[in-house]
Order: C-alpha cells, then structure tokens, then sequence
C-alpha cells in the first residue's frame, strides 16, 4: 500500500495530511513519488495514521524500496554534468594556452603536453563514469 492510497482511504487531501502531521505539502508529494523520508518525517506521517512508525514502514516500505536507486541515479546524472563542466574547463583551458603561445611564444611543446594530459585526464573521468554500474 503507498502513502498515497493510504491517504485516500481515509479520506484526506494531501494538504489536510500535510497540516495534520506537521509535514509541508510539497514533502507529502515527494513521498507520494517516492522519495525516502526522513525519519522525523516518518513519525510524523505514522502518528498522523495513527499507527506506530514501524507499521508505517512496514505498509509504505514496498514503494519506497525500489526508490533507492533513484539517488543513485541522481548521482550518475551529476557525474555526467560534471565531464561536461570539465570538457568546458578543457576547452577554455586549451585556447587560453594558444593565446598565451600566440601572444607571449609559450613553448609548442608544453601546450601539447598540458593538452594531451588533460585529454587523458578528460578520458579517463569518461571512462569511469562509463564503468560505474553499481
């Protein structure tokens, strides 16, 4: 049974489930979605149904199992965002160099070092990310 239907049977919207267990609205339609709650949040919700926290999770807790892989999957999402931040960086980096090289005369050598090094580096957090399964 999730939050959700056991609101309904008793009867109640969520804003009147939000103002009797002290929980904000928006918290109540996380849940219903299924994002974990906290514990506090639990209690709150339990003593609202009038049932003690462990019957709550007890009778919720088969909608929010498969939920936890929802963080992970948030995670993978920021480690994505974060090689395309770093291919930004990489490339600001790397025509910042060949300015420097066309400006002051850096050393050709040592622009195509750094720039292979980052390529690597750029590869390898790509790679990772890849693997990443767990």
């Amino acid at each position: 049974m999730t939050l959700k239907d056991m609101r309904r049977a008793k009867g109640w919207s969520q804003d009147q489930l939000a103002e009797i267990s002290g929980v904000s609205v928006r918290t109540i339609q996380r849940l219903e979605k299924g994002e974990l709650p906290a514990l506090e949040t639990q209690k709150a919700i339990a003593a609202a149904f009038g049932v003690t926290i462990e019957e709550f999770a007890s009778q919720v807790g088969e909608e929010t199992s498969p939920s936890a892989a929802k963080p992970k999957t948030a995670v993978v999402r920021l480690g994505w965002i974060g090689l395309l931040g770093h291919v930004g960086i990489m490339m600001v980096g790397i025509t910042w160099l060949f300015f420097l090289n066309r400006e002051f005369g850096v050393d050709r050598e040592t622009i195509n070092f750094v720039a292979y090094m980052w390529g690597f580096a750029l590869v390898a957090h790509a790679v990772h990310l890849a693997m990443d399964k767990e």
